[in-house]
């Protein structure tokens, strides 16, 4: 068998560039995501002129139009409504709050949930494919060592580390192991 380390050094390498990747996706992400929030507040504030009520609308609109993708304006509605209770419930807003809002998520007329449906569609898919591809490339990265930035090494998983770099090591060596 050949043995030649600088193999691991190329892997660290691939470690850190696919790291990098995967920081500059998550910055885009958050823009799309941004652009969405600022989308539905421009179609909420048309109809709920209390800025700050338009912004807990909106951001219960955003909650559940990026999650899903067979939106009609009904489940929209329904799913913005039903997102008030899991905010009371984490104790976000209050009692009287949470009243305030599902009014104002009743009173918004079903063309404006279409409408937001519809002008959301293109970020909604890229957001979609950004995500997808985060996730692939964080499994990449953590294939590589087993291991990635914030888990707690333990002996498992430091022997799983010394493994992957002999293994690499080993793959297209050049010297000779004596």
């Amino acid at each position: 068998m050949r043995l030649n380390p600088e193999n691991i050094l190329r892997k660290l390498e691939e470690y850190h560039r696919i790291g990098e990747e995967i920081r500059e996706l998550h910055r885009e992400y958050g823009r799309v995501e941004g652009q969405i929030r600022s989308t539905i507040f421009k179609l909420v504030y048309r109809y709920v002129k209390d800025e700050e009520l338009a912004h807990e609308v909106t951001n219960l609109i955003a909650d559940v139009v990026k999650r899903e993708d067979a939106l009609t304006p009904e489940t929209v509605k329904e799913r913005a409504y039903g997102r008030v209770g899991a905010e009371l419930t984490l104790e976000i807003m209050s009692e009287e709050e949470a009243e305030k809002v599902r009014r104002t998520i009743s009173t918004i007329p079903p063309k404006a949930y279409a409408e937001i449906i519809k002008e959301t569609a293109d970020l909604r898919k890229k957001l979609r494919e950004l995500g997808e591809k985060i996730r692939e490339l964080e499994k990449r990265k953590r294939e590589i060592f087993w291991v990635v930035e914030g888990d707690v090494i333990s002996i498992d998983t430091m022997v799983k580390l010394v493994y992957k770099c002999i293994k690499y090591a080993l793959e297209e060596g050049t010297e000779e192991v004596r």
